[in-house]
């Protein structure tokens, strides 16, 4: 770790402290202000005092910011204990403002700090507080001490930070860091020129941009650089954010930038070389408003006025901004590209201008504060001449990668894959299509490039199998007219309407009442097993289930009833409809003025994927587990309605405590299934299981990095052994030369080491990886082996690392002192994690031990009394299971796939242990083959075992493995 990334953390430690400290006591847009100003005075004062001790390292005083006597923060942190410590800070911001003119001015008081709450004696106590933490030496913003760098970084981490704590409340969409360098990229600006942002939000695009300029030569000044916003806390924070990114002469502006834009310049717009923005999306302004734009600024708004959406006033002005060479990078919202009526006349005038160059499609979840899937526009007013008469569409809706509930990141291989795709500005199957205008022009000037790309081919989809089929191939499909009686009847006929479709389940008490229908020929009431999907917006769909049966369905649904033949693919079509690749392949039929809609006979005609069977019995499995949260859901709302409706004085305590026991015992199942220690002690194969929960109970890291080693052991073993046997199926290792007769009874040889069952693993990695017939053996091959090349996964340099700290200790290589073995023990336990986490796949193949057995009378099926080694606990559950065949009993069998069971016998075998009594799970240490001697070893507790008679007959059958599986 470097000196700069030591120091950014411990500044940015000290700042999640202070976080923590205002966190639920005022809201997060009202914290967010306090810590960014207070940031921000800590880094000018920092700066000042630098410049006043080392001014030679200052290029120049221009840029440091003025601070009045008594108002720096180590000034103001003297008054940290005063009674009304806010009005003081208050009044120092504002001293500093007055002192730096136009630079700072409306910047810092904004922020009030004198909150009023009824416990503002508490607040001012915990901002006190806070000015003492930061004012740890650790916490040092000056040039002589820390890189310039460190401020601009942290503030930025600040504010992608804040974002994601506002969420939905935060209102528009946050671009956040990690997709500015796609835009920069895409933009490509030169140094010396001109940039804007009319929406500047957080000013992050202009310093991308122009950080961006200046890491193409060290010679580079950097942009110019423009922003208005209409927001007082944007603008603020925007001026901060330059600032401590040592951007000086940036000029940010306050104000509406449609109706009152600030780069006018003698009755005229300013015309910029780059725009770089994402402006609100769908933002609604006031119809007069538009009125008198029109008869004041037509020539702002050369391809006309829309209705009451600003999307295309946004992007005229842009348009306008630019000048006869400008280029500008715009996100947008889908209904840009398709809407109809006066803004697809727009539309079509802007793709007759010849200066859209590309529309990019984006994924779902990447702005902080939507859900929704953005575009990327592409203006450019001076196209090269091969690139005139053409717009390139690039679907990268597939490219991101899911993040928490809502959320999505395009990573560095999908933002380059898209800025490749720009560059070489050519078609590319299922990614890019180059179009000429013409193409266009007969598809009603259309720009999603859904509508002309196949987002996913028949090829990629579930690795191809899938079949593809018409919708009314399936199902019959209609869509209901409801025209409800407006007499003076009574409403007590319930009504499915599109807003019920949101959720995963109705319920019929929470459905608006209506007049019965007066024609009831036009109209649909529910069957049990329909599917009511939303053709408006294009994703919401939900399975009626037989309490909703009979149920009138609303107008903007269509009614999916499938047909007998397909009826088990129900639950999978509602996950279909719902999902993005669902609405990817959707959104090519959209059309629509004011939201996207699905034309009947467009859904009724478009191919959908039907896969295997077991992708089916899956999604049924996960809506189970879908199913029982929303009880648990159901069950805390419920402790909740209890508790407000206590009236008993007598009883009231009892009741409390029955709840608060009620409660603890929800949050505690909830919070623990997420925990890799209770997924391993609950559901992991036994053998690892059992010895993984043994290191809870050692707190002593000399006592507990021994069994660490131990554990290790076990998982390389058990790898081993589930790796061996997936591979010999269908004589899969008789080819292989990397596992040999030869190897294998070398290795046994003298007792077998870490690095030998290591080696065996990953070795039959790589052969299960050549068959590919089993899900289990792709993904034991996916453990050790990235995709279809031989790049090696972390999974597998960490069980190397296992090996050489075993080797180490082994070999008296390992820790001496209590404190190395407190940081083996901690860096031991990361690798075992991590590993074990990797496993999480084996918790759907069981492993039993058939321990009796009876045979169906005529079918000969046998029906198979087994423990399940699942889980930590000795006392395993038992369980009957139907085979289509008879088993041997007292062996261990791995259930590879549906009624095909493979013996993990001769390697791991169960014998009754002689040290602590009981039936004990093991694998063969040492094997000499020539005398059949062996020493068998207990994943459990370690144990050995050398009984003649076991030992000859698990090596007698050991040999008798080899010779039928393996050559050499």
């Amino acid at each position: 770790m470097t000196n700069q990334t030591s120091a950014q953390n411990e500044i940015e430690n000290i700042i999640w402290k202070a976080y923590d400290i205002l966190r639920g006591e005022i809201e997060p847009s009202e914290y967010k202000n306090i810590i960014l100003t207070i940031v921000f005075l800590k880094y000018i004062s920092d700066v000042k005092k630098d410049f006043d001790e080392n001014p030679k390292i200052y290029k120049t005083a221009e840029n440091i910011i003025s601070i009045p006597q008594g108002c720096s923060f180590n000034e103001l942190c003297e008054k940290a204990e005063q009674p009304y410590f806010g009005d003081v800070v208050n009044r120092a911001l504002a001293e500093i403002e007055n002192a730096n003119g136009d630079k700072l001015r409306g910047v810092l008081s904004i922020t009030d700090f004198n909150i009023s709450r009824t416990n503002s004696r508490e607040l001012t106590k915990r901002l006190g507080y806070i000015f003492r933490l930061f004012a740890n030496s650790n916490f040092d913003f000056r040039s002589s001490v820390s890189s310039e760098m460190i401020a601009g970084d942290i503030f930025s981490l600040l504010i992608d930070k804040f974002a994601q704590q506002e969420g939905f409340r935060g209102g528009e969409g946050y671009t956040p860091q990690y997709l500015l360098p796609l835009l920069v990229n895409l933009l490509e600006p030169i140094d010396g020129k001109s940039l804007y942002d009319p929406a500047v939000g957080t000013g992050g695009m202009l310093i991308a941009a122009n950080q961006f300029v200046k890491e193409q030569s060290q010679n580079n000044k950097g942009l110019s650089l423009f922003g208005q916003d209409n927001n007082t806390n944007s603008v603020s924070t925007s001026t901060i954010n330059l600032l401590m990114h040592q951007i000086f002469d940036a000029k940010i502006y306050l104000g509406n930038t449609i109706s009152n834009p600030k780069n006018m310049k003698g009755g005229k717009i300013q015309k910029f070389d780059y725009i770089l923005s994402s402006p609100p999306l769908s933002l609604r302004i006031d119809e007069a408003e538009i009125r008198e734009l029109e008869e004041r600024e037509p020539h702002r708004f050369p391809f006309g006025f829309p209705g009451r959406i600003a999307d295309y006033l946004f992007l005229q002005h842009i348009y306008s901004s630019l000048n006869e060479n400008g280029k500008a990078v715009v996100v947008v919202s889908g209904r840009v590209l398709f809407v109809s009526g006066g803004e697809g006349e727009i539309r079509k005038k802007f793709i007759e201008s010849d200066s859209i160059e590309a529309v990019i499609s984006l994924g779902p979840g990447l702005l902080t504060n939507t859900s929704i899937p953005i575009y990327l526009l592409i203006i450019n007013k001076f196209k090269p001449v091969e690139r005139k008469g053409k717009i390139l569409l690039i679907n990268a809706s597939e490219e991101y990668e899911r993040v928490g509930r809502r959320g999505s990141i395009l990573t560095s291989e999908n933002q380059n894959k898209i800025i490749e795709a720009y560059k070489n500005f050519k078609s590319i199957k299922a990614f890019a299509k180059l179009m000429d205008l013409s193409a266009i022009q007969g598809n009603e000037y259309n720009l999603m490039p859904a509508r002309y790309l196949d987002l996913f081919s028949i090829d990629d989809f579930l690795g191809g199998k899938v079949t593809w089929e018409s919708f009314e191939k399936i199902a019959e499909i209609n869509r209901s007219v409801s025209s409800t009686n407006q007499g003076g009847g009574s409403e007590n006929t319930p009504i499915i309407k599109v807003s019920n479709l949101s959720n995963r389940q109705i319920n019929i008490e929470d459905l608006d009442k209506v007049q019965a229908p007066t024609d009831s020929t036009r109209v649909i009431y529910t069957q049990t097993g329909d599917i009511l999907f939303s053709h408006i917006g294009g994703n919401k769909a939900v399975l009626i289930d037989e309490n909703m049966n009979g149920v009138l369905v609303s107008n903007n649904i269509s009614v999916i009833r499938l047909k007998p033949d397909y009826s088990h693919l129900k639950q999978y079509i509602v996950e279909f409809l719902r999902s993005d690749k669902g609405y990817n392949l959707f959104s090519k039929y959209f059309v629509g003025a004011a939201a996207p809609v699905l034309r009947l006979s467009d859904l009724r005609s478009v191919k959908i994927p039907i896969p295997e069977t077991s992708v089916t019995q899956l999604i049924s499995s996960i809506h189970q587990v879908e199913t029982e949260l929303l009880h648990r859901i159901e069950k805390a709302q419920g402790l909740r309605t209890k508790l407000f409706n206590i009236t008993d004085a007598d009883v009231v305590q009892k009741q409390l405590d029955e709840l608060g026991t009620e409660t603890k015992i929800l949050s505690s199942s909830l919070i623990q299934a997420d925990s890799l220690d209770y997924q391993v002690r609950n559901f992991y194969p036994y053998p690892l299981a059992f010895a993984y929960r043994t290191l809870s109970a050692i707190h002593d890291p000399i006592q507990k990095y021994p069994e660490q080693l131990r554990v290790a052991e076990n998982l390389l073993v058990f790898l081993a052994t589930v790796g061996l046997t997936i591979a010999q199926l269908d004589d899969g290792l008789k080819n292989q030369s990397d596992i040999t007769s030869v190897m294998i009874r070398k290795s046994f040889g003298g007792g077998i080491s870490p690095g030998d069952w290591r080696s065996l693993a990953q070795f039959s990695g790589k052969s299960i990886r050549a068959q590919r017939r089993y899900a289990l053996g792709n993904s034991f091959a996916a453990l050790w082996f990235k995709g279809s090349g031989s790049k090696e996964t972390e999974f597998t340099s960490n069980t190397q690392k296992l090996v050489e700290l075993k080797n180490d200790y082994k070999h008296d290589r390992g820790p001496k002192t209590p404190y190395d073995f407190a940081m083996k023990s901690e860096e031991i336990q990361i690798i075992i994690d991590f590993c074990y986490a990797q496993l999480a796949f084996l918790v759907k193949y069981p492993i039993r031990l058939v321990q009796s057995m009876d045979v169906e009378y005529l079918s000969n099926k046998a029906i198979l009394e087994t423990l399940v080694y699942e889980g930590d606990h000795p006392g395993l559950r038992r369980e009957q299971v139907h085979h289509p065949k008879p088993l041997t009993k007292d062996i261990l069998y791995l259930e590879v796939d549906r009624d095909f069971w493979a013996p993990l016998y001769p390697h791991i075998s169960v014998q009754y242990c002689q040290s602590c009594k009981m039936r004990e799970t093991y694998f063969v240490d040492r094997w000499d083959g020539g005398s059949n001697k062996a020493v068998l070893k207990s994943f459990e507790r370690g144990h050995t075992h050398e009984s003649d008679t076991d030992a000859k007959q698990v090596t007698a059958n050991l040999e008798r493995w080899i010779n039928s599986n393996l050559n050499g």
